[in-house]
């Protein structure tokens, strides 16, 4: 892409920043921790669960769902900043709210000694909830006498494989005679977290983020409140958008069983946290989501070979091979290609700059998100599924239902088999 396109794209996003920014702040100050995008805590929102239609039960769930709550990934997440902000204390120029800020990422930065990457035990409560949640929903799926396996597949990642035992052994308390079997290894790599290259994307995605950042974040509040002497502190920190970095590792704090200060609801305004969750809802829906820009070339390489096992992998439980799901463990990177491959609602095709309003991270992808297909039968024999995101009905405007989300297996095979091009 030259660089007049990427001119073009960067002044449609400055113009219309305020577009629709009063929505994305409403969605914000109804819970502060949604300005976290994907470290937000697993939350389910516009709850709903409708019954099927008469006639039909439950028998088989395929499943996939993203980690639970983690640790940041790399220490680098606080080395640099505490450092710009320890040279500031040096100086004597931090406020009192400054030295308390620093005092805080340095009580994170400890909370994270030797953790870097696992699951917290936020994390662990919230896989183990859902696991409770779905052995309630649907009993009649796990306490089948001929289907009794529990398939289950992690990335290689710990806190993945720390996510399936947490979900794998709550189900197994609550029905003893299930058999979980895990499996995880470079083989299912090539499905439950498919490597992509997206290098040719990297430039622009950084555009469009700083470009939003420009337009939406001057920092003078924030550089007044931490800092003695503004143009002194500049010279150290390097730039107003060293508190994108603080937030982001503040954001975590929400995340971890720890007494530390919740600065995200105190030491930001909503339209402060508003510029960094657009910028963060642009650079991610850019990167895993169908764009006018990239069209669909990250969403068919990862979200293609999942969605077709998936597929393969119900055929096989519907034909008796004695599994009563199928569940999943990995990634946002993984999970988030499957929404806009099945067009599934709120992800039609956009630009970053219009997405970065509407579209929310902190929704769809927060901590522990799930897609869950709750499979259907009646005593004919007449298959029909459900699609759950983060537990809550979703809708295929493209497909049409037999009944509310019910579709007819048959007819939502075929399309998400249309649907991919590999």
């Amino acid at each position: 892409m030259n660089m007049k396109k990427i001119l073009s794209i960067i002044i449609s996003i400055t113009v219309g920043a305020s577009i629709n920014a009063q929505q994305l702040e409403k969605f914000i100050s109804e819970n502060i921790d949604r300005a976290a995008g994907n470290l937000h805590t697993y939350e389910i929102i516009d709850y709903s669960d409708a019954k099927a239609p008469k006639g039909y039960k439950p028998f088989y769930i395929s499943h996939y769902s993203r980690h639970g709550s983690r640790y940041h990934s790399s220490e680098s997440f606080y080395t640099k900043t505490i450092a710009k902000l320890t040279e500031c204390e040096r100086q004597s120029l931090l406020t009192d709210d400054g030295k308390y800020l620093l005092n805080t990422l340095r009580k994170l930065k400890s909370e994270h000694e030797g953790m870097f990457g696992y699951l917290t035990q936020v994390g662990s409560r919230q896989q183990q909830e859902i696991a409770q949640r779905m052995f309630d929903n649907y009993p009649s799926v796990f306490k089948n006498k001929d289907n009794k396996i529990i398939y289950a597949v992690s990335s290689k990642s710990e806190r993945c494989i720390q996510s399936m035992a947490n979900f794998c052994t709550t189900m197994k308390g609550c029905n003893p005679s299930l058999q979980v079997q895990y499996y995880t290894g470079k083989r299912y790599m090539k499905y439950i977290s498919h490597s992509f290259d997206i290098s040719y994307q990297h430039k622009l995605k950084h555009h469009i983020c700083d470009s939003i950042l420009h337009a939406d974040f001057n920092g003078n509040r924030l550089m007044a409140k931490t800092f003695t002497d503004v143009k002194k502190a500049h010279k150290i920190i390097g730039s107003r958008y060293i508190f994108k970095s603080i937030f982001d590792e503040l954001a975590i704090s929400q995340n971890l069983d720890a007494e530390i200060p919740d600065l995200l609801k105190t030491y930001f305004t909503i339209p402060e946290l508003a510029a960094f969750a657009r910028s963060d809802n642009a650079r991610y829906y850019a990167t895993w989501c169908i764009t006018e820009e990239f069209g669909d070339k990250y969403v068919q390489g990862v979200g293609g070979p999942l969605l077709k096992k998936m597929i393969e992998e119900a055929d096989e439980a519907i034909k008796g091979n004695g599994h009563a799901a199928d569940v999943r463990f990995g990634h946002d990177s993984a999970l988030m290609p499957l929404y806009p491959l099945l067009g599934i609602e709120d992800f039609p095709v956009r630009h970053e700059a219009e997405a970065g309003e509407i579209w929310h991270m902190g929704k769809y992808m927060c901590m522990a998100s799930n897609l869950q297909l709750i499979f259907f039968k009646n005593k004919e024999g007449d298959i029909l599924v459900k699609l759950r995101r983060n537990e809550s009905d979703v809708n295929i405007p493209a497909l049409k239902a037999v009944s509310g989300p019910f579709y007819s297996w048959n007819e939502f095979r075929n399309y998400a088999l249309d649907r991919i091009s590999l």
